[in-house]
């Protein structure tokens, strides 16, 4: 995740995917509303965004007794072979036992992947159309615990929820990682400086 020193890489990345070149396009400045802490070049600069808005519709809501665990489309990536992901996703069913819990699928996730986790391993399914930040910010009722392995939604939930919630991010073992081990390895450090994110191995 980007935090300070790994921004500028970010900061330009973000200006190629949006086509934007200072030099050839006369765009000269750029300003992020993010909630990373980047470094900027030039004349861009950085508005951080702090969630006040979501933390003041959650003021508003209940929390029910509901647990989501965010899916990622660690298959279709490569990240996982698929009979491992389907072992940590019954390893999550166990760890969670007897408790109202849901799995939030990726947009990017197989549908057919969807529907072995909800058929053959017995979880119930959450679907959302809106990034899953602002579905949970925007409803009457807010669940209690929140998972997921290394998704991004994590830091955010965090800094959104502080300690109201159970944040939980769990480990995938380096030996089951089919690519970019040392960048998923880089994600989990970044939880640990988050006190709002417990990091858990599962058995």
């Amino acid at each position: 995740r980007p935090k300070t020193g790994f921004g500028a890489p970010v900061a330009s990345w973000l200006k190629n995917q949006m086509c934007i070149r200072d030099s050839n396009r006369g765009v000269k400045r750029l300003t992020y509303f993010t909630c990373y802490s980047l470094k900027v070049n030039g004349e861009d600069r950085i508005i951080n965004n702090n969630f006040e808005f979501s933390k003041s519709l959650i003021r508003k809501a209940n929390c029910s007794q509901d647990i989501f665990f965010l899916g990622q489309p660690l298959i279709e990536q490569g990240y996982l072979a698929p009979a491992k992901f389907f072992e940590y996703v019954k390893k999550i069913k166990k760890y969670f036992a007897g408790l109202n819990l849901f799995y939030v699928p990726h947009p990017r996730e197989a549908e057919e992947h969807i529907q072995i986790i909800q058929n053959n391993i017995g979880i119930r399914i959450k679907k959302f159309i809106a990034p899953i930040e602002h579905e949970i910010v925007a409803s009457d009722n807010y669940p209690k615990c929140i998972g997921s392995f290394f998704s991004s939604a994590l830091e955010n939930f965090a800094k959104i929820f502080s300690n109201n919630i159970e944040i939980l991010a769990f480990y995938l073992l380096p030996q089951h990682l089919l690519k970019d081990i040392e960048g998923v390895a880089k994600i989990y450090d970044n939880f640990k400086t988050d006190k709002n994110i417990k990091i858990l191995l599962l058995k």
